[in-house]
């Protein structure tokens, strides 16, 4: 030959008289012609088969430190490789992790998450009671005070909802309001007590409520509310006290006494409270009005006072007895003879027949609302005749049948108006028209005189049968009781 050849590209020839060339081992390259040796190839980079004319960087997610290699290593879980070429590979910063191999990035921590050291192949989780709104994050924060968080992996914290509250933080719950307190809006780290003239029974609640109208409270915290005591209210919501219910209690008297006080009286509910009566002499009193009470011995002492009422005193006439009438009607005429109301004293004499029975009238002074019972005894104080009463007016009529005459009787009346009496003596002795207790020649001449006349108030009393005239009937009557005289 008449010339050596250049080695070629990826071979190499290191001594003189070479016959050949040789190829660059694996790992190493050869990009020139004529070369007497190969290049290693460079970290970062590789050369994986002989006779390479250049070397082969490392890809993305693989790198490699040393020369001569033949391949490039894989980026390690919690490392990466960013680039081509990479000659070593780098942690994953705090807040980023990467669990796989061959990696040319690591993935931040998501929400909820953190990653608080280097190299780490995975994110934990943010425990309960705290959160991480961020991604990347290195630590989690913990919940506020006036917050929570109830669950691990909590992007976010909750706010305490009205009624509750959290004073701390790193809380997983909010507390309830105690019974006696409340929580108005959300986010609360404290309660507040119920104030005075307010109270809350439940837990958890985000008001209190006001005493009602007859209730108070009179301390904060309260758990409940109380009713106001007797003869004390309260008139609105909120009251944080009772006060004493006081009623107009009104006094009046009628004609013929007084009452005492007499103007109106503010009684405490519940109480009671006295006048005194005083009637005029003659009269009795009595008490009403809307009050009630009890009335004794010129006292009126109300029933306990629950509302404005009256109190209102009365007087009567006292009953009194008048006068007592024995009554006949002659004719169409009634005429009456006065009787002698005291016992034991001469008789007054009925003249006059019985009839269909003796009317005796006792006259009072005062309507007659009970006419009472009566009795009839006769001189010998033993029951007689039948008796009856009936009231007309100031009048007890007192009808008396079945009395035989020539008859000195006592009559006694009880219970006039409740407690009133009387008694009278009367004689029935028939034709003694003079009043002397005896039938004589005297009354026969009397009636003789008279003979022929009508009844009058001057005559009546000869008008012995009551017929309304005077004669020969009466005549005959007085003749025939000639000589009787009264027991």
């Amino acid at each position: 030959a008449t010339s050596c050849s250049q080695a070629q590209p990826g071979n190499f020839v290191a001594n003189a008289g070479a016959t050949s060339q040789t190829a660059c081992l694996a790992g190493t390259f050869q990009a020139n012609s004529g070369a007497t040796s190969c290049g290693q190839a460079q970290p970062g980079n590789f050369a994986a088969t002989a006779g390479a004319i250049s070397q082969t960087a490392c890809l993305a997610g693989t790198f490699q430190m040393s020369a001569g290699a033949l391949s490039c290593d894989a980026a390690q879980p919690g490392n990466f490789a960013a680039g081509p070429g990479a000659t070593g590979q780098t942690a994953c910063a705090a807040g980023s992790f990467q669990p796989n191999s061959n990696a040319s990035s690591c993935g931040l921590a998501q929400p909820g998450n953190f990653v608080s050291g280097i190299g780490a192949t995975t994110q934990s989780t943010c425990a309960v009671g705290t959160f991480q709104a961020n991604s990347g994050a290195v630590q989690c924060d913990a919940a506020q005070p006036g917050n929570f968080v109830s669950g691990a992996g909590s992007s976010s914290q909750t706010a305490c909802s009205p009624g509750t509250f959290q004073a701390n933080s790193n809380a997983t719950s909010c507390n309830p309001a105690s019974p006696g307190s409340f929580v108005a809006g959300s986010s609360a780290t404290t309660q507040t007590p119920c104030a005075a003239g307010s109270f809350q029974a439940s837990a958890g609640q985000p008001s209190c409520g006001l005493a009602q109208p007859g209730f108070f409270v009179a301390n904060a915290g309260a758990i409940s509310q109380t009713i106001c005591p007797a003869g004390t209210t309260s008139t609105t919501a909120g009251a944080t006290s009772c006060s004493t219910v006081f009623f107009n209690v009104s006094p009046s008297a009628g004609l013929n006494g007084s009452i005492s006080p007499r103007i109106v009286q503010s009684i405490a509910q519940g109480t009671t409270t006295t006048f005194m009566v005083s009637p005029d002499a003659g009269y009795s009193a009595s008490v009403g009005g809307t009050c009630g009470g009890t009335f004794s011995s010129g006292t009126f002492t109300t029933n306990a006072i629950i509302a404005d009422c009256t109190v209102n005193a009365t007087f009567t006439l006292d009953l009194a007895f008048l006068a007592v009438q024995s009554r006949k009607i002659h004719g169409a005429t009634p005429y009456d003879i006065a009787i002698d109301t005291g016992v034991g004293a001469p008789a007054t004499v009925e003249p006059r027949t019985i009839g269909t029975g003796h009317t005796i009238v006792f006259q009072f002074n005062v309507p007659i609302t009970a006419s009472g019972t009566a009795s009839v005894v006769n001189a010998m104080s033993a029951p007689i005749g039948v008796v009856s009463t009936s009231a007309s007016g100031n009048d007890v009529i007192v009808t008396i049948t079945a009395v035989p005459d020539n008859q000195r009787v006592v009559i006694s009346l009880a219970g006039v108006n409740g407690a009133g009496s009387a008694t009278a003596q009367i004689g029935f002795l028939t034709g003694d028209a003079n009043n002397t207790r005896s039938v004589t020649a005297s009354d026969i001449s009397g009636v003789k005189a008279r003979s022929g006349q009508t009844t009058t108030a001057a005559n009546f009393r000869f008008d012995v049968n009551a017929s309304g005239s005077i004669n020969s009937a009466d005549i005959s009557a007085v003749k025939a009781r000639s000589g009787l005289s009264l027991p």
